[in-house]
């Protein structure tokens, strides 16, 4: 079976950047504060840490293998969105206590905004897993060699 990779479409190399971002922006979260001696803003415990060092690795091995239109890039891809999966499900669990709170006159209360987040997040799981369903459509490897066409006689 003679197979060649197609050419990358200006969709996948937006994604390929977006996916620079992403190495980029927890690259930063974590070296800014530490080459500036400021207080670190973020969650120092070593999962939270680990979870977001992982992410930035399977963003970047994504975007490198999708630049070049390996099929591994899938694979990449797809494992970002399963662990987004699994943490927008065990987050659903996590109870939010600004919900809890009285809801106020104002359009910012705290419910209001704890109701975005989740909105944000379903939005940016759909996001992660139509990236992985492109990837997997455009990084199939076509398949060119004669095919046998049966006559009906």
């Amino acid at each position: 079976m003679t197979g060649t990779r197609p050419e990358r479409p200006i969709l996948a190399t937006v994604i390929c950047v977006y996916e620079a971002f992403i190495v980029l922006g927890v690259s930063l979260k974590f070296l800014v504060p530490l080459a500036t001696h400021a207080a670190v803003h973020h969650d120092p415990t070593l999962a939270a840490s680990t979870i977001n060092w992982v992410s930035c690795l399977l963003a970047m091995a994504s975007a490198i293998t999708l630049w070049h239109m390996h099929r591994s890039s899938v694979l990449f891809l797809g494992a970002r969105f399963g662990m987004d999966l699994v943490f927008f499900v065990a987050g659903l669990f996590h109870p939010i206590h600004a919900m809890a709170t009285p809801h106020s006159n104002q359009g910012l209360s705290p419910a209001n905004i704890a109701h975005a987040i989740r909105i944000f997040e379903v939005i940016a799981l759909a996001l992660t897993g139509f990236i992985a369903w492109y990837a997997y459509k455009i990084t199939a490897t076509k398949d060119f060699s004669p095919t046998q066409v049966r006559s009906h006689t």
